[in-house]
């Protein structure tokens, strides 16, 4: 029997704290899938949003109180294989570029 290649496609996806793809429930259940593949042999890749500033921080402040920061995130863990292609929202163009997370970056 052949095991046939999947794409998984989540809007979420936790696969390291590190990286700020996931907020909670769904993000957690697509990132278990995907480990569950990793430790079964199945081929499968995982695609999922990809925000810049990601979901926002919260930090408490001098005054005790929460704060809320947008900060660009930078993730010199991912590779760029150069694939940009352009979907249409709304009724204008909006390039999106892959990136690439080598499966062995958090194991």
């Amino acid at each position: 029997m052949t095991i046939p290649k999947v794409a998984y496609f989540s809007m979420e996806m936790a696969i390291d704290q590190t990286l700020s793809t996931y907020a909670g429930g769904l993000g957690f259940l697509a990132g278990s899938h995907m480990q569950s593949a990793g430790h079964l042999g199945v081929p499968m890749v995982g695609v999922c949003m990809f925000w810049s500033y990601g979901y926002y921080d919260q930090r408490i402040n001098s005054e005790g109180t929460v704060e809320v920061a947008y900060v660009r995130k930078h993730y010199d863990f991912l590779t760029d294989p150069g694939i940009i292609v352009n979907v249409k929202i709304f009724g204008r163009d909006v390039k999106v570029k892959a990136f690439r997370l080598e499966p062995e970056t958090f194991g």
